[in-house]
């Protein structure tokens, strides 16, 4: 067999699950393009850190009253407000935890942001050589590393790897074959590429991941190396578990995240055409040997009716829901695993469950919103102001007072386009479906706003992800907030279902 390359990368040496039979490796030819851009090695300013920096450095206090008007300027919610200025200046120094002013370290930090390195790092990004027509030609991922394995059998032609110097297991991946020539990514290319892997870490820190990433800050600055590119394969692991959206997941191949949906599309492409993938996919699934991608198909379709119908199980009413059924699937999948165990260091875990739950809520609000939404949009100002969104509030709704301030935390001007558009984030979903409310009588969430105790725990589960998720947050999540969180979505799909059968 003549391979395509002689090199081979892997970021990950083991796969995202413990039983090997449940995983397969995969080695998927590339061409390695290097490029380069602003060294990153210091901590910079986020543009939020940046902006509130530059505006705390007029004046002092940290009252309400000086919140607002920060948020105001920003044109952001108040509460993200408090907590950047909470959870990152103040715990870096850069601000004083007294009076909000800045410190000889913010004052510093400010000024050095002005001044653009111009130091240059060398990084990598790497082109599908399977030509898959589904996605683009790049993976959306870049990396300032190379990390090369070296198989310890090629014999028959068919690279052989071990990563345990404990064990004489030997993993042999499917070598995927190369069948599109390389072209240099241009501008846009870059620019998408960075974009994705910037928002990739970012999700990896929230969901617990520790790694310091390295990336380009400066995207305008990144450009391609003037040096050819070189062939070489990239390990991905593929594997099932039952906590993921789809019956079979693909983890990143550059290491971020245990389950990436564009690596999935590449795989299930390649499988329609390559029937030893198609087997690959079958034996992750506990299926037959099969090198049929319609009956592959067919399987899949049969773990799905299946899951959902778990979900039915203890749900009767999600299937009314377009969605929530598979959404549900997931979510008590994970509930199970965090229940379950004994182990009491989960941290990826448990974000995952508070996240998912979190996600559960703001599903069914907005699907709220695309059922019964607000019918008269102009009752919200043009520059809402959270005093007009608490004095909106007040007149249409019979929420109280304390219900009203949990539920105006948020961007006023964005209430507005949120009810437009029929979707947004949990608390700006839930707030504009409080406004519908007057327009029906019998609202699917009317009983959840007059459950004292599930409305609050609701919004403090909102509270509670935006502290675990943060990547700058000190908060360390528990055990007991997960499987909170998880009690907090079983109430709220009580309350919903009966409200869903009333109206």
């Amino acid at each position: 067999m003549v391979r395509f390359a002689e090199e081979y990368i892997c970021y990950r040496n083991a796969p995202p699950v413990s039983d090997r039979e449940a995983a397969r490796a995969i080695l998927w030819p590339v061409y390695v393009w290097q490029v380069s851009g602003p060294d990153t090695s210091k901590r910079r300013l986020n543009v939020f850190e940046k902006a509130l920096l530059s505006l705390l450095s007029h004046g002092r206090g940290s009252d309400s009253t000086r919140i607002q008007a920060l948020a105001t300027q920003l044109d952001l919610e108040p509460d993200l407000v408090r907590y950047i200025i909470e959870q990152q200046l103040i715990p870096h120094n850069l601000v004083d935890d007294r009076r909000w002013e800045l410190t000889k370290d913010g004052i510093k930090a400010l000024s050095e942001q002005a001044s653009v390195s111009d130091q240059l790092k060398t990084g990598y990004v790497f082109q599908d050589a399977a030509g898959s027509s589904a996605s683009t030609a790049f993976f959306p991922r870049y990396s300032s590393t190379l990390e090369f394995v070296e198989p310890v059998d090629t014999r028959g032609g068919f690279p052989e790897f071990s990563f345990s110097k404990a064990s004489n297991y030997k993993w042999r991946p499917l070598v995927i074959r190369s069948v599109v020539d390389s072209r240099a990514p241009d501008a846009t290319d870059l620019r998408t590429i960075m974009d994705a892997t910037s928002q990739a870490q970012r999700n990896a820190r929230m969901m617990g991941a520790d790694d310091d990433y390295d990336s380009f800050h400066q995207l305008d600055a990144l450009a391609l190396s003037d040096k050819e590119p070189f062939p070489a394969y990239i390990w991905v692991w593929l594997y099932a578990d039952g906590t993921t959206d789809y019956p079979w997941a693909v983890a990143d191949p550059v290491g971020l995240h245990h389950d990436v949906e564009f690596m999935r599309n590449r795989l299930d492409e390649c499988s329609r055409s390559f029937p030893k993938l198609s087997r690959e996919i079958g034996k992750v699934l506990g299926l037959d040997d099969t090198t049929d991608f319609e009956a592959l198909e067919k399987a899949i379709q049969s773990r799905a009716e299946q899951a959902r119908l778990e979900v039915i199980a203890e749900y009767p009413d999600a299937n009314g829901v377009n969605g929530l059924a598979d959404l549900l699937h997931g979510w008590m999948t994970r509930k199970q695993e965090v229940e379950t165990s004994s182990a009491d260091d989960r941290i990826h875990d448990y974000k995952d469950l508070v996240t998912q739950s979190s996600g559960v809520l703001e599903f069914c609000a907005s699907y709220c919103l695309k059922k019964y939404p607000l019918k008269n949009l102009r009752i919200i100002p043009r520059n809402c102001s959270n005093q007009d969104l608490q004095q909106l509030l007040s007149r249409t709704t019979d929420l109280t007072a304390l219900q009203i301030d949990e539920v105006i935390s948020v961007k006023p001007t964005s209430v507005y386009s949120t009810a437009r558009n029929r979707k947004g984030s949990f608390r700006l979903c839930f707030a504009a479906c409080f406004l519908a409310m007057k327009d029906y009588p019998r609202h699917p969430l009317r009983l959840f706003s007059r459950d004292m105790n599930c409305f609050f725990s609701a919004y403090e589960l909102s509270h509670l992800r935006d502290k675990s998720a943060h990547a700058d947050s000190a908060y360390k999540i528990t055990k007991e907030d997960a499987m909170s969180s998880a009690a907090v979505v079983d109430s709220f799909l009580k309350l919903f279902f009966e409200g869903l059968k009333r109206g």
